[in-house]
């Protein structure tokens, strides 16, 4: 929800794509209202799930990630189709696509922006506990190397080493740290 005082006063559209869209812009703010010229990416919004296991251990993916060129240590997440609201159903789907687990206890951890800075692109939070293993083999996404359950002093040691550092996952476990999920 835009703040009062915010208007969009001229757009031309440079590149879009039916995942992102990359605008020249300019913008009245509450500061400036003459306007600010601005190069804006925008995105569907998307999900974070951060999925505990009833044993207590913690699911990440390792995956792939092109823009950076590496590998990544993180929490599955997804885009949300257009009128999903919140995305409970997307961080379902996006658990069981990436990690073959389901959970029947969801909590939302609230809503965080990637990188205001250039996009709009909104991420919601959840928490999935209890997150049940899949029955039978399960076939990850080409992206993703590996699927592993770290317990909370591993994921710790993970996160101190910096070898989690994708905004989505940090996100995810400073909402779990305040709410004394973690």
């Amino acid at each position: 929800m835009e703040e009062p005082g915010w208007q969009l006063l001229e757009r031309d559209p440079l590149c879009v794509t039916p995942h992102l869209a990359v605008y020249r812009e300019r913008v009245a703010t509450p500061h400036q209202p003459g306007g600010v010229e601005w190069l804006t990416v925008t995105r569907k919004p998307g999900v974070v799930v951060a999925p505990r296991r009833e044993d207590g251990r913690w699911l990440l993916i390792h995956e792939d990630r092109i823009s950076p060129r590496r590998s990544f240590w993180s929490f599955p997440a997804g885009q949300i189709d257009a009128g999903a609201g919140d995305g409970r159903e997307t961080a379902e789907r996006e658990l069981a696509e990436e990690t073959g687990h389901r959970s029947r206890r969801w909590l939302h951890l609230g809503t965080m922006f990637s990188s205001p800075g250039f996009t709009d692109e909104k991420l919601h939070l959840w928490f999935a506990d209890h997150a049940e293993p899949p029955v039978g083999a399960h076939a990850a996404e080409a992206a993703i190397r590996e699927i592993r359950a770290f317990a909370p002093a591993e994921l710790r040691d993970l996160l101190a080493a910096g070898a989690i550092c994708d905004a989505n996952t940090l996100s995810a476990l400073t909402h779990l740290f305040a709410r004394g999920l973690f």
